[in-house]
């Protein structure tokens, strides 16, 4: 099964229940004499700023060696001799832009091991052999899916 982002909300939803919810809580701050204003705007910024999404450098575990179940081309299962590497790939920014729908609606399919944490993704690639170019273009395509 894949999970699919870009498919829930709309940008221009997203940011009105921002600034909703940011004007409730402006609405319920009682300002006073020996209120800092300076430190009233910079904690609503820090709480309410929508911070784009960064991505760091992939950070892969050791390969290890496993088998997987395979079928050939009459059907027939066979298990075939794979490595996994689980990669986490951190990021900065707002967590719930990966839920947006883009404006040319795109629909985005990630495979089920891709996981969306706060500040990090982790997932795991199978590759048949340890080929540092079959992995590096394996970080890229979920690399290229999360950033479209």
């Amino acid at each position: 099964m894949m999970g699919n982002l870009f498919n829930r909300t709309t940008v221009r939803t997203y940011i009105d229940n921002v600034r909703k919810n940011l004007l409730k809580e402006i609405d319920k701050i009682e300002v006073t004499d020996s209120t800092d204003l300076n430190t009233l705007i910079e904690r609503l910024s820090a709480r309410w700023t929508i911070y784009p999404i960064i991505f760091d450098e992939p950070s892969p575990s050791s390969p290890k060696e496993t088998t997987r179940k395979r079928k050939n081309m009459w059907g027939e299962e066979y298990e075939q001799k794979v490595y996994e590497i689980s990669v986490t790939i951190t990021y900065d920014g707002n967590k719930d832009i990966f839920y947006l729908v883009p404006q040319t609606s795109t629909i985005v399919y990630l495979d089920k091991s891709v996981i969306i944490n706060s500040g990090r993704i982790n997932t795991t690639i199978v590759l048949e052999d340890l080929d540092a170019n079959k992995y590096l273009s394996a970080v890229n395509n979920i690399l290229g899916q999360l950033e479209n």
